[in-house]
């Protein structure tokens, strides 16, 4: 780990300093480090993946880019890496739960509460959580758990943990709130009983329905654990999901993936509007998607995203395009497959 893993080569920007058009007070391109000053957290949160993400590699080397798929493609928050609600099962780096957060909606940053120098956080305990959220919540009229305990903690109920290789706790960045419902029709896990290890699910729901009352705020996984079982009503839950502006992106593009293996005219035309996409992991998916539907229902749209802005999506449509007759692309796009097969034959080369 070093200064240059998070704000790109070096050897310019010294160069630069170091010579005269330094002194001269002029600018040369490409002299520049990457400051994360001024990002979103979409922008911050991609410096951040080349080490704090569950991911495959799309090449060796690395564009100047702050979209993370021109150079990583992320694990989506599916069994076998994670439980079907989204939450951390296997080892998988903060990003693809930090993704699925209302906190990464509003364009809370990493760096909102980790010290980006010395891997510190910012404050201690709840301190560090009232620097956005409301006195109220740090109570007990709020946890139901006495002031000054491990169990009042934000973290303890909203970041459960788990251990990996014996010493290496990691907290789930999702920032749910628990769910020991879901808990008692999915097998899910939940903050309660993970802690209370001698009650059931069902005595933690209850709890919290004496608590809180009976309505739960709305969420993903509502939709997204029906959706992940392989019964006819998961078209309907998994569309929900792409209907609803709310849904974080990385679980559009998961509920892409599912509808993938759902052969009918709904799942075909929810993939193809997920060509048109903004967010890259989403088209990205879509056209993973297409390849168990006829070719001729999908190919002149999937050729649009030859030459899409996007690395890892121009690779996947000229993968998922190769596997096309020649006759059913269009001449015009000809050029464009070409060049986007050289670039996914050097991603297959260096796979």
């Amino acid at each position: 780990m070093s200064c240059e893993s998070c704000h790109g080569p070096g050897a310019a920007h010294v160069a630069w300093v170091q010579g005269e058009a330094y002194r001269r007070g002029e600018r040369e391109e490409g002299s520049h480090l990457l400051a994360g000053n001024g990002l979103d957290n979409e922008r911050l949160a991609a410096t951040c993946v080349r080490c704090h993400a569950r991911r495959s590699e799309v090449s060796a080397i690395p564009l100047a880019s702050l979209e993370v798929l021109d150079n990583y493609i992320p694990a989506l928050p599916m069994p076998e890496l994670y439980h079907a609600d989204g939450q951390i099962l296997d080892e998988v780096y903060v990003y693809g739960s930090f993704t699925q957060s209302l906190m990464y909606r509003r364009d809370v940053k990493c760096t909102d509460c980790h010290q980006p120098h010395t891997n510190a956080l910012r404050f201690d305990g709840n301190a560090l959580c009232r620097q956005c959220h409301e006195p109220e919540y740090d109570s007990e009229a709020h946890t139901f758990h006495a002031a000054g305990t491990e169990a009042s903690l934000c973290t303890s109920c909203h970041m459960p943990t788990r251990t990996y290789m014996g010493n290496d706790v990691r907290h789930d960045h999702s920032f749910r709130v628990p769910r020991p419902d879901l808990s008692v029709e999915y097998g899910t896990p939940n903050a309660c009983t993970a802690c209370h290890t001698d009650q059931s699910d069902a005595w933690a729901a209850k709890a919290v329905e004496r608590w809180y009352g009976p309505e739960r705020p709305p969420h993903f996984a509502d939709h997204l654990l029906p959706g992940s079982r392989p019964d006819p009503s998961a078209v309907d839950h998994l569309l929900a999901l792409l209907g609803d502006t709310a849904t974080p992106r990385i679980v559009q593009a998961t509920a892409l993936r599912y509808l993938s293996d759902l052969p009918e005219e709904r799942s075909l035309e929810a993939l193809r509007a997920g060509l048109q996409h903004p967010d890259a992991q989403v088209r990205h998916e879509a056209l993973a998607g297409l390849v168990n539907f006829p070719p001729e229902r999908w190919t002149t749209a999937a050729a649009k995203l030859l030459d899409d802005p996007v690395r890892a999506v121009r690779i996947q449509a000229a993968s998922v395009l190769s596997a096309v007759p020649d006759q059913g692309l269009a001449q015009d796009r000809v050029p464009a497959f070409r060049t986007a097969y050289d670039e996914l034959l050097k991603y297959l080369h260096y796979q």
